[in-house]
């Protein structure tokens, strides 16, 4: 096996890891931070509305920068892995992580939303970044895996695909192009799809632990409990809604309660609603009906069966 002489870029590069080992050996930590940092900005900021910046943070956090953060923390070191295995890996341990995270969520008492989701993973990130740090910095800067600041000269180097040796790493790096224009792709259109579509409003009641399920059901008169009620806005403008919630039997019925919600586009609200029933019998149609913009007839509605005792 014959080796190759370090040729005067790689030896300048040397120099520069030992000269500045913080620009050269996290520099690829620093950028995940600003990632992170710069998604959850465009996600949760009520101002933005740029399609496509959504779409892209949205398929950062969900394809790449997981799994890359937790590589990073498993194999600081050079010669771990190679480059191509390292991003491809990236690609799956993200998908698995996310997926993941997603159903340890839907069993606590948070119960699972975009938010909690894009919150539980930034701090995964940003954990798994700083264990990456620290394992680094028990390595010489030859042994460290680093990612330079790029250079005009790095990046048309990547793209002429001369660095990599081999045929089986050639095609990792073409299926990783391949799999990361398609996923910007399919983001992109599952994101913008539900505007070129028909508006709509959703609402849902949830249990009163945040999840589709131990809904109260067995009152006596005038016990309260509580459930979760959520409108999301898809009319593609602000919508002044009221939710009217009523106890409806063979013997009458009330009006429990009545609020008054405004939603900007896209904007999701979960409320938690007091039930106090003033009427008693089986069977009882609990009601929750929502009405925009003064309709007399409701938008959405879903109810529930309750039973109450004296």
């Amino acid at each position: 096996m014959t080796q190759s002489n370090p040729s005067p870029d790689d030896e300048s590069r040397s120099k520069s890891a030992e000269n500045a080992p913080l620009s050269y050996l996290y520099f690829d930590l620093a950028l995940i931070l600003i990632i992170t940092a710069a998604a959850i900005v465009v996600v949760f900021a009520p101002s933005t509305s740029v399609i496509t910046a959504r779409a892209v943070a949205g398929m950062l956090l969900i394809f790449f920068v997981p799994g890359y953060a937790l590589l990073a923390a498993v194999f600081p070191q050079k010669e771990s892995i190679t480059n191509a295995e390292r991003a491809i890996f990236s690609l799956v341990f993200s998908v698995i992580i996310v997926g993941g995270v997603g159903l340890l969520l839907s069993y606590t008492r948070l119960g699972l939303g975009s938010a909690r989701l894009v919150a539980s993973i930034s701090v995964f990130i940003v954990v798994s970044t700083c264990a990456a740090y620290l394992r680094r910095r028990s390595l010489s800067p030859e042994q460290s895996f680093a990612i330079p600041v790029p250079r005009v000269s790095d990046v048309k180097r990547a793209l002429s695909l001369r660095e990599v040796t081999g045929t089986l790493d050639k095609t990792l790096v073409i299926v990783l192009i391949l799999i990361l224009v398609t996923s910007l792709v399919a983001t992109v259109y599952l994101v913008a799809a539900p505007l070129n579509g028909k508006p709509y409003t959703e609402l849902y009641v949830l249990g009163p632990d945040g999840k589709a399920q131990n809904y109260p059901s067995q009152f006596h008169l005038g016990e309260e409990k509580s459930v979760i009620v959520g409108v999301t806005n898809h009319e593609q403008r602000t919508v002044d809604y009221t939710l009217v919630i009523s106890l409806n039997g063979t013997t009458g019925s009330s009006t429990l309660s009545t609020e008054k919600l405004s939603l900007a586009n896209n904007q999701n609200l979960e409320r938690t609603v007091a039930i106090r029933p003033d009427l008693t019998g089986t069977n009882l149609k609990l009601s929750f009906l929502l009405y925009a913009n003064n309709d007399t007839s409701p938008l959405q509605m879903t109810h529930l069966w309750v039973n109450v005792t004296a």
